[in-house]
């Protein structure tokens, strides 16, 4: 009992915040607050960037058999690779996640967003950081839809990690804030509007906190967001102002280099969407967080549209990973929610089965919880948002429902066959179908089932599976070779009288096979051997005269 006691205590768990620019990792242990972990370089900012170095870069995407010269660049050192090799990777995968264009920044053909996002994922878990974790998380844009969702998805199945969910970022940051704040609103409602200035994009949301007879209550009464205002949005417009490349411009936006009349446009469509998210009421607190809030003149723009002085009370780029973190540990030991949250509709959302669609959510507003979809049969149900609403190269699907058994369904051709679908407003989720023959009014409850379909992420999996094999047989032969250089030194060194013209002679050869060969037999057998010299030599006199 002691044992299982220790061993759930030492469990930990692992939220990642997938920004564009940068991918953010918190720890946290089954009791206990949540922390930044840092990556190999010591810091806790890793660049969403996989690039390969190799001397042949193809015109498509990387063959697994051709894999045989490649080393793979993770973080800071792709970013390095990419300056000047930009066509093998991407240095802003989590913008690429699910889209098929793009405003500017360029979709690599040697591998797909996924899989490169696979390969940082795994390559961040092997870090001594991460050791030990039992499950991990990934917070997100609320705004995503279902295609960036699933490639997210793919390079979670790809990487075969124990997956406790996808969090939304407005769970995460309210979960975050409540968590540090309960005592402000134990006795009164406190409203807050929270701004988040990334990199692609911007959000404010409103939400109000408050306590009442069934517990504590965070509700979220409006969800804004925009690609066209950020840092990439800052970065687009000074680069075409100055006629300068778009990474030219984003490391002059970073440094804080650009005009307010430059980005005129994106700091009031800032604002805009700041005074839609509070719609006219008051806040108790603004809070301002993203790596692009640091910049003054984004500063002064939410001062002025909110007519507010600025809280940074919550960490500015960290905390949607540790308020990740906190739910991770919420959902993996089964602990009961502190904070209910209640959302709003992120999308205006409509419901299709084939060409039939109904009317479900209104953006911020109302949904309907019941919903007949006259003469028409399907085998899918999907909810999609207004195009105008979705972020730039993605699909308006936001969910899709498969009726399981609707095949079974009898009626004859011609029959009038109705759709009765009962709604869990405001999520794109079903809670029942029926379907039903509207002259005898007999109806059929439907089964239906949601899932992400793996089978399509197969050849991904067997790419970027031989490519770690790849590397890890690559580190392996580095290591060996390693071993057996330092071996050679050291019988060298420790080698006497007449024996030090053989260490000499065994170090020549030994160093040459290092040099050689990377057939791994070969190199574990010279290691033997190095290791049974040595240990000789250590056993006996200056006259001891070793061979190979």
């Amino acid at each position: 009992m002691l044992f299982i006691l220790l061993s759930s205590s030492l469990a930990h768990y692992i939220n990642f915040d997938i920004g564009s620019q940068f991918v953010r990792g918190a720890k946290i242990w089954a009791s206990g607050t949540p922390s930044m972990v840092s990556n190999r370089q010591g810091s806790t900012m890793t660049p969403n960037s996989v690039s390969f170095k190799t001397k042949d870069v193809p015109d498509g995407h990387l063959k697994a058999d051709n894999i045989s010269n490649l080393q793979v660049k993770y973080g800071n050192p792709s970013i390095q690779n990419l300056k000047y090799n930009p066509s093998t990777g991407s240095p802003y995968l989590g913008y690429l996640l699910g889209r098929n264009n793009t405003d500017g920044i360029e979709i690599p053909k040697i591998a797909t967003s996924s899989e490169l996002f696979s390969l940082l994922i795994q390559d961040l878990l092997s870090s001594k950081e991460f050791i030990g974790y039992e499950g991990v998380s990934f917070t997100i844009p609320a705004y995503y839809t279902y295609n960036q969702r699933k490639d997210i998805m793919r390079a979670i199945y790809i990487a075969n990690i124990p997956f406790l969910g996808l969090f939304d970022d407005f769970h995460a940051i309210s979960y975050a804030y409540a968590h540090k704040n309960l005592d402000r609103f134990s006795g009164k409602n406190h409203s807050v509007l929270f701004i988040d200035v990334g990199a692609s994009h911007a959000s404010a949301f409103r939400v109000d906190f408050y306590l009442n007879e069934t517990g504590y209550i965070a509700n979220l009464t409006s969800y804004e967001w925009s690609e066209e205002t950020g840092s990439f949005a800052f970065a687009r417009a000074l680069a075409k102002e100055k006629s300068i490349s778009f990474r030219k411009a984003m490391k002059l936006v970073q440094n804080g280099r650009v005009e307010a009349e430059t980005i005129s446009n994106e700091l009031d469509e800032l604002q805009r969407i700041i005074n839609i998210a509070l719609n006219g009421e008051k806040v108790d607190l603004v809070q301002l967080i993203g790596g692009a809030s640091k910049l003054s003149l984004v500063e002064e723009a939410v001062k002025t549209a909110t007519q507010m002085e600025i809280s940074r009370e919550l960490a500015y780029v960290d905390t949607n990973a540790l308020g990740g973190a906190l739910m991770a540990q919420i959902m993996a030991t089964n602990m009961e929610w502190p904070v209910l949250i209640i959302r709003c509709p992120i999308y205006t959302m409509d419901v299709r089965c084939k060409s039939v669609s109904q009317h479900y959510c209104d953006k911020g507003g109302k949904c309907v919880k019941m919903m007949k979809l006259d003469d028409t049969i399907c085998n899918d149900i999907v909810f999609e948002a207004d195009k105008s609403e979705i972020p730039i190269g993605t699909d308006p699907k936001i969910a899709e429902f498969h009726l399981d058994n609707i095949s079974k369904f009898d009626h004859l051709k011609g029959d009038s066959i109705n759709g009765f679908l009962e709604l869990d407003p405001p999520l794109p989720q079903l809670v029942s179908v029926d379907w039903c023959l509207s002259a005898t009014l007999e109806c059929k409850p439907i089964n239906f089932s949601t899932s992400v379909p793996t089978e399509e992420f197969e050849s991904s999996k067997d790419f970027v599976n031989s490519i770690i094999s790849f590397e890890s047989r690559t580190r392996k032969v580095m290591e060996m070779k390693a071993k057996i250089r330092v071996l050679a030194d050291e019988l060298v060194s420790n080698a006497k009288g007449d024996a030090i013209e053989s260490a000499n002679k065994i170090s020549e050869k030994v160093t040459k096979i290092a040099d050689e060969s990377d057939d791994i037999p070969t190199l574990e057998d010279t290691i033997k051997q190095l290791k049974e010299l040595y240990e000789e030599q250590e056993k006996y006199t200056a006259d001891f005269n070793p061979e190979l």
